[in-house]
């Protein structure tokens, strides 16, 4: 017998142990630095180093790249024994079976963390270098809960490959049937799915300043991790016995050969459909609910009292007679309370537009997918993306959806033809959607209605913008905002009604549709021919919008006297370029002065907010600014208007 001292059992050895188990899994740790390596690389290589958006893409990877590893490392964990042949000396070591297992164990929560931290720290390395002066602070406490909950999720795959890791030679087939029968299950709507549903538990628990931990998910895998950890450690005693005699038993039979060949090929197929239906199910954005966009009658499809619910991969889906609801289940209190109440907005849509026929499909809002930057809400021909957290509000959420409808019945209408002529149609397609979102006459929308109005007056004032420039966007947004489509294309839709009556903008969409203008014209002859088609003349229309326009100007004088003009002066000290607006400006209450420059992307410009310094003026590193000019917009922002308004665009030197 052995005797066990002190120093054989105590930390001298727990230490050469977990250093041994480490030293197994250096192949693991090299795959993961090279793999980070030539992301590094490879962005060296293709983009500036200093100009990636954060590290939103990474957290977007963590689910398949936690699942890879952790099935590496708990395969190696538990059988680098067998493939070193070094169990008979390990147990010969005055070490009990499931103290060696725990120092196994160890070791992979150790190498998990490794493989969660590595690529992490590289891309926010990248997003520290991108941060110039108008970027938001590093959000180094969501990052921190991104990563604690992608080690929780981590645990769990690690410890459910080491008690797969048992099967041998067929662990890629069992460890693949788990997975497929995992997705199935979710797909399935299996409700206690919920729980392991790792898109809900890898997200930012902050929510406008609050902290919502995923308390079901974090028990959901935290239990499987403890179930995994004992059924391997369980298995793992019984090495030398049952479960190595039952394996080596069936090793011994003739068709165990072939049966193993035939396994590694099953196992390639099951694994395919497996990331595949992973795909499908991370991505909400492409995959279309079931008979959301499948053509046929509404009518047929939205006779059943209060809607129809299923569940999609963490995802459910609320189908009422003209939409159907893509929607988080963390979100279903909050999205529940739209339920009876969208069909009526989709009246009100078809109202303005005098009773069309309603879409071939439900229209699907997803209420779950992010927008571009400055947008309440996108749309693409049946599809709505309206974020619930941009609605401060349940009636502006309607709004939203209001306007977007608009949007997908002037598409629906023109059949494309107006997305096809986007550059004389875009101040159409929002001042019309902006036109129905505003219809009602309820006190909400009459207060938006007001604060619209101002929006177009305020901007009117700081430089009249003709008919035939608004209907030219791409010279429109070289000299003004891009935005001002949205208040002076509001204008612009109700000077089509004093013209032609309420339908006026469906048969614009019917025109362009039955009889579309010669391609190559410009956009003051595109409006021309459409207009004619539809029996009046752009003249008209232009003079119903001066008319209007002048009589806004008219209501709001007292409002637009409180708003001076704004100049700026721009200097670089430095590394700083500095705007200075011009002296002797006297704010009104409740207002403040905003500014904006313009970010060449080479194929395209953005819009930057710059943020107010303490002393008043708007600071921006140089260095963020290749070039020797600036392009920016001043403008006042005020509660009583729906957005800022700005000073025609000006450019200046920075020599």
């Amino acid at each position: 017998m052995v005797e066990r001292t002190k120093s054989e059992g105590g930390p001298t050895l727990n230490l050469t142990l977990l250093i041994k188990e480490l030293k197994g899994l250096k192949l693991c740790a090299l795959l993961v630095v090279a793999l980070s390596a030539f992301e590094v690389i490879y962005i060296l290589a293709s983009d500036f180093p200093d100009m990636q958006s954060g590290y939103e893409e990474e957290i977007s990877g963590l689910i398949f790249n936690t699942l890879f590893f952790g099935l590496i490392i708990g395969v190696t964990v538990l059988s680098q024994e067998r493939t070193q042949q070094t169990q008979s000396f390990m147990d010969g070591l005055p070490v009990s079976r499931w103290r060696w297992y725990l120092h196994k164990c160890l070791a992979g929560v150790l190498m998990m963390g490794f493989v969660q931290a590595v690529p992490m720290v590289g891309s926010l390395t990248f997003s520290w270098l991108s941060q110039t002066s108008l970027s938001e602070p590093m959000p180094w406490l969501d990052v921190s809960w991104v990563l604690c909950f992608g080690f929780i999720f981590g645990l769990a795959v690690v410890s459910m490959s080491m008690f797969l890791s048992f099967t041998r030679q067929w662990f890629p087939l069992f460890a693949g049937l788990v997975l497929w029968g995992f997705v199935w299950f979710r797909q399935a709507g299996v409700p206690w799915m919920a729980w392991l549903d790792a898109s809900d538990l890898i997200v930012s628990p902050i929510v406008d300043g609050v902290t919502h931990l995923p308390w079901k998910q974090i028990f959901g895998f935290s239990s499987l991790s403890l179930i995994g950890f004992l059924g391997a450690g369980i298995s793992f005693q019984w090495r030398d016995g049952r479960v190595n005699h039952w394996m080596e038993r069936v090793g011994s039979r003739r068709f165990a050969g072939w049966l193993t060949g035939l396994s590694r090929l099953v196992a390639v197929v099951v694994w395919l459909f497996a990331i595949r239906e992973m795909a499908q199910d991370n991505d909400p954005e492409d995959e279309s609910p079931p008979e959301a966009m499948a053509a046929g009658h509404v009518e047929n499809r939205g006779d059943q009292a209060g809607g129809k619910k299923s569940e999609v991969v963490g995802f459910a889906t609320h189908q009422t007679r003209y939409y159907e609801i893509v929607f988080r289940e963390s979100q279903r209190k909050k999205v529940e309370p739209f339920f009876d109440r969208v069909d009526a907005v989709h009246d009100q849509v078809t109202g303005f537009f005098q009773q069309p026929d309603p879409v071939g499909s439900r229209i699907v809002v997803d209420v779950a997918s992010a927008v571009s930057s400055h947008a309440a809400g996108q749309t693409n021909w049946t599809k709505i993306r309206v974020p619930l957290s941009l609605s401060r509000d349940e009636e502006e959420f309607l709004q939203i959806l209001r306007h977007e409808t608009g949007h997908v019945y002037i598409e629906q209408l023109s059949q494309g033809h107006a997305a096809s002529r986007f550059n004389a149609m875009r101040a159409f397609h929002e001042g019309v959607a902006s036109a129905v979102e505003l219809a009602p006459s309820d006190d909400a929308t009459q207060k938006e209605l007001l604060r619209m109005e101002r929006w177009a007056v305020l901007t009117d004032s700081r430089g009249r913008v003709p008919l035939s420039l608004l209907c030219d966007d791409v010279i429109l947004t070289k000299t003004r905002e891009t935005f001002v489509v949205y208040p002076l294309g509001y204008v612009f839709a109700r000077a089509l009604e004093d013209v032609g009556g309420p339908s006026l903008p469906r048969r614009i969409l019917e025109a362009l549709h039955e009889k579309p203008p010669l391609p190559g014209s410009s956009s003051t002859e595109f409006w021309q021919q459409v207009l004619q088609t539809c029996g009046t003349s752009f003249d008209h229309v232009a003079a119903a919008y001066e008319e209007r326009m002048n009589l806004l100007q008219l209501r709001e004088k007292a409002l637009v006297s409180r708003y001076p003009g704004l100049g700026g002066k721009v200097s670089v000290e430095g590394d700083e370029i500095i705007i200075r607006v011009v002296d002797g400006i006297k704010i009104p209450k409740g207002a403040k002065i905003v500014c904006q420059i313009e970010e060449d992307l080479g194929l395209s410009q953005v819009l930057l907010r710059v943020p107010e310094s303490a002393d008043g003026t708007f600071r921006i590193r140089r260095s963020s600014l290749p070039g020797n000019r600036i392009r920016y917009l001043l403008g006042w922002s005020d509660e009583t208007v729906r957005h800022a308004f700005f000073e025609p665009w000006v450019e200046a030197s920075l020599n």
